[in-house]
């Protein structure tokens, strides 16, 4: 269950933060996900609690991701790749 979600600045992605950790992108564009199946373009299960919020930064190539596990991660918006991880 989405528990919050964010858009890119350019409007072709959305991210949505899941109750269980889950991070989806979907690509807005095409209305499908990856495989030209309907479902997330990509997904990541790094979290182990609930994403409580997202934010694109400003240079539009980095999502922030606060989860209830404490941390904070800077990933890389189009391939979800962690760039850096803060913990409280």
């Amino acid at each position: 269950m989405p528990a919050c979600v964010t858009v890119a600045r350019d409007g072709a992605t959305v991210a949505s933060g899941h109750v269980d950790g889950t991070v989806c992108l979907w690509d807005v564009r095409s209305g499908k996900g990856g495989g030209g199946a309907a479902g997330p373009t990509l997904e990541s299960r790094d979290h182990t609690q609930a994403i409580c919020a997202l934010c694109p930064a400003a240079d539009d190539g980095s999502l922030l991701i606060a989860s209830r596990d404490n941390t904070v991660t800077v990933w890389d918006f189009r391939t979800m790749v962690a760039r850096a991880t803060l913990r409280a």
